[in-house]
């Protein structure tokens, strides 16, 4: 599951989308494993990164003589954490599932930084579920969407779109409006 991790996050999929839950036997024992990724963040380099304070260092040589858990930038996926819990059905409570986001603050008219071009971000909400939901989470990937100094919609995104299989402009922009609603909803 580890190598699948590292092949997605070289692929560019959001490190919050790599979790993984599933049945495995132990022992002759039904158990339910669940796996997700670790990313690094930048307390994490104190101890992790690539340039470590000589102490650190000396530290980690003494008590972790085998570590390879150094070199790491912010961002980079640094491991899984992986759990096992026996599997027990008559043990599972019944949770409903949760109830559908409520939509009614997404704008329905959203100025795309092109003069005369606007989305729907209740309908780029929908095209985002049916499309991009797959490989990328909503605010990592309004982080590549929408300019942060600015607010506005990088140059050049329409194209990144129709790259994705997206290749009507009303629906590409409509995405690019619910991604500008979640940037804002962010600030």
């Amino acid at each position: 599951m580890l190598r699948s991790y590292v092949v997605r996050a070289a692929a560019g999929q959001s490190m919050a989308l790599m979790e993984t839950v599933r049945i495995v036997e132990r022992d002759g024992e039904p158990y339910v494993h669940y796996m997700r990724a670790v990313p690094t963040f930048g307390p994490c380099l104190a101890c992790h990164g690539a340039k470590l304070a000589p102490d650190v260092a000396a530290a980690i040589r003494e008590f972790y003589p085998d570590d390879e858990a150094v070199g790491f930038a912010a961002g980079d996926l640094r491991g899984a954490m992986s759990l096992y819990k026996p599997y027990d059905p008559a043990k599972i409570l019944k949770v409903k599932p949760p109830a559908e986001p409520d939509r009614s603050d997404l704008p329905t008219k959203v100025a795309l930084g092109t003069p005369g071009r606007f989305g729907d971000a209740v309908a780029g909400h929908d095209a985002y579920q049916a499309s991009c939901l797959a490989c990328h989470a909503a605010p990592d990937l309004a982080k590549h969407v929408v300019a942060p100094e600015t607010g506005g919609v990088k140059p050049g995104i329409c194209k990144y779109l129709e790259t994705h299989g997206l290749t009507d402009a009303a629906r590409d922009c409509d995405i690019v409006a619910y991604l500008k609603a979640v940037a804002d909803w962010k600030k």
